[in-house]
Parts: structure tokens; sequence; C-alpha cells
């Protein structure tokens, strides 16, 4: 008969994480194999916060600036921490009504594994409007700048949002990025506008790849809307350019009405990342109005437009998505008009684009906040 194991032992044997397996070879022998620990994350870094504990069971750091995420302890089931990467988003441009940036794109990774280590963080800053000169059809926004976290082997990219295009002849229309940007106004036989300038930006972040990376990861990003206009017009208008939650809105051809704006597409809302949570308290109070739950990160820049009529038939800026893109210029400056304007910084939202009288909207700055289980 078996001799009886005393539950004495096998309580020693669990403090031990020991357990026994036979070998299913013909000589059966018997193997011991000694579990991997779980360790609860213990890390440091993020300039605007360091452990953030704001009282729902996480710790939050969260990096506006490229810096470091330093673990001293963690591993098996509970060393895993969950990352917010958004790159910069893309800048308007500086010439005649041309579509919004596109915002930065956005990776969210849940369950990545972390062992005591150093894990780098870069945050890329939005793109910068070129400065207005007149009239000149080079003037195309600038794409915001990537955000990564980890190291190589086993990194999260975010792409920076594309750069507002514009709407003279034979010039891109809306460019690519981890959102794209929208398409100019479209109305010959003006000097500016075609069926090129037309064309939406695409968004390159959802293909993105993270070889290496653990966990399960999730890419955000949107097109571009399509511009339109209609034969001497008089309602003239680049679209929206692309959120991580949704795509710029595109306008309607031949010829767009006053009731249909070039919005910016919809930034994500990540609730597990709430300003509240994420940020300290001054900053979450300023992030706030850009979300109707504080939640929402990388909104599109809205387009331009031009209405004729003169001051009474300007209706006010285009809109930028919710979540950071800043709003579109309308309107000629001797008529009441908007200028563009920036992307929210730290939600990577996409610049507005010019009316072509003013310079188009700088794209928001990036973040990465990482946070884990106390």
């Amino acid at each position: 008969m078996a001799p009886i194991k005393s539950s004495l032992a096998r309580t020693v044997g669990k403090l031990l994480g020991v357990q026994k397996d036979t070998d299913l070879s013909l000589r059966g022998h018997v193997q011991s194999i000694r579990k991997v620990p779980s360790v609860k994350v213990t890390a440091s870094g993020g300039n605007l916060s360091d452990a953030l504990a704001p009282g729902n069971g996480y710790k939050y750091h969260t990096f506006s600036n490229p810096g470091n995420f330093t673990v001293t302890a963690g591993s098996g089931e509970e060393g895993i921490v969950e990352v917010l990467v958004v790159a910069g988003g893309g800048s308007g441009s500086s010439t005649n009504i041309a579509g919004g940036a596109g915002a930065g794109g956005v990776v969210h990774a849940t369950s990545y594994a972390v062992t005591p280590g150093t894990y780098p963080v870069s945050v890329g800053a939005g793109g910068v409007s070129p400065a207005f000169s007149g009239d000149n059809p080079t003037r195309t926004g600038n794409p915001g700048n990537d955000s990564y976290f980890g190291p190589s082997g086993a990194r999260l990219t975010a792409k920076g949002g594309g750069g507002g295009g514009n709407s003279y002849t034979n010039t891109p229309g809306g460019q690519a990025g981890g959102s794209g940007a929208g398409g100019g106004a479209n109305s010959p036989p003006y000097p500016f506008g075609n069926a090129t300038n037309a064309i939406a930006g695409p968004a390159t972040q959802p293909g993105q790849t993270h070889p290496g990376a653990p966990g399960t990861i999730t890419n955000y990003g949107n097109d571009g809307g399509t511009g339109g206009g209609g034969p001497g017009g008089p309602y003239l208008a680049g679209a929206g350019g692309g959120g991580a939650g949704g795509a710029g809105t595109s306008m309607t051809w031949p010829q767009p009405s006053s009731a249909n704006p070039s919005d910016g597409g919809a930034g994500q809302p990540f609730p597990t990342f709430a300003y509240p949570l994420a940020f300290p308290g001054p900053n979450a109070s300023t992030l706030g109005p850009n979300s109707p739950n504080n939640s929402h990160y990388a909104g599109g820049g809205g387009g331009g437009r031009h209405i004729a009529g003169g001051a009474s038939a300007q209706p006010g800026p285009t809109v930028g998505g919710v979540g950071g893109g800043g709003k579109g210029g309308n309107g000629r400056s001797d008529h009441g008009g908007y200028a563009g304007e920036d992307g929210i910084d730290y939600l990577g939202g996409g610049g507005g684009d010019a009316n072509g009288y003013e310079p188009g909207g700088d794209g928001g700055d990036g973040i990465v906040i990482v946070r884990y289980l106390v």
C-alpha cells in the first residue's frame, strides 16, 4: 500500500512552490518543477505623476517628457502593467481652406508583463504649424512625432498624426499619419481645389505592429475626411482630421452647406485612464473640458473653410474632435474670420487647419501612462 502523505507535508510543498509531475517516458521518472513566484509591481518614473495613487486600487505613472519606467519588483501573474501610449498630433497647414490635421495614433496594452529593469519611454511632440507668409502652396502641415514605451524587442509604438494638407492644385491632400489628415477644398476652376487635393489622409496606426511586446495590444487611429466644394463656391471646405475614435467629417460634393461643418474625428475614451486618475489635480482640471467624461484622447483637428457673404455669414470656427482636437479656421480675416487652433497637449490632438489668411494650429503633444495594481 502506498504511504500516506501527511497534511503537513502537503502544506510545506505548497509553500515552497514545488509540485511533482510524472515523466511519460518508460522510466516513469519523477521531476520537480518550481513555479515562478508572483510578485506585485513596484516601480518609479514619470514627470507628471510618479506612483500617483488616486484611491481606485492602482498607481499611475504619467510621462509628458522622455524618461524611464524603472521596475524594482514584479514577476509572475502579478507582474503586469497596463499602458496607454499617445503620439503627438499633426499640425494644420498655413494655406487656403485645407483639411484638419490628424490626431496622434494610440496604443493600449493590457497585461504587459514586466520584471525588474528599465523600460524606456519617449513622448512625441505635436507638429509645429508653418509660419503664414501669404498664399504659398507649399505650406503643408507638419506631422506629429511618435511615442513609445518599452525596450527594443518589446516596444509599443504610437505613430504621429498626419499634417494638414492644402487646397492648391498639384499639392498633397490630407497626409498620412497615426490618424490621417483631412483632404482640402475641391472647387475648380479656382487656382486651388481639385480631386487630388480633396483626398483623405490614411491612418497608419491600425497597421502598426509591436514585435515582441507582451499582452493584449490594440491600436487606434482613423482616416481623415474627404474635402469638398463646388464650382465657383460659395462654400469651400477642407475636411476634418481623423481621431483615435472616429474618422474626420467628409464634405458633401459638389457643394457643402454651412450645416455640413468640417469637424475633426472624435478621440477614443479610456475610462481606466480618466484625467482625474492619471494626472495631478490642476492638469486634470485643465483637460476636463476636452471630454464629456474626462477620458477621451487624440481628437482630430477641424478643417478650414470659407463661406461667402461677409461677416454675417460666418458661423464660427469648425469643431475639433472631442479629446483635444483644435478648432479649424473659418472665413476671411476681413470678414470676421477665425484662425486654426492648437491641438491640446497631453491628449495628442490634431491642429485645426487654416482659413487661408492666418496660420493653422500646432498639434498637441502626446502622453505615456502606465498603471498597475497596488
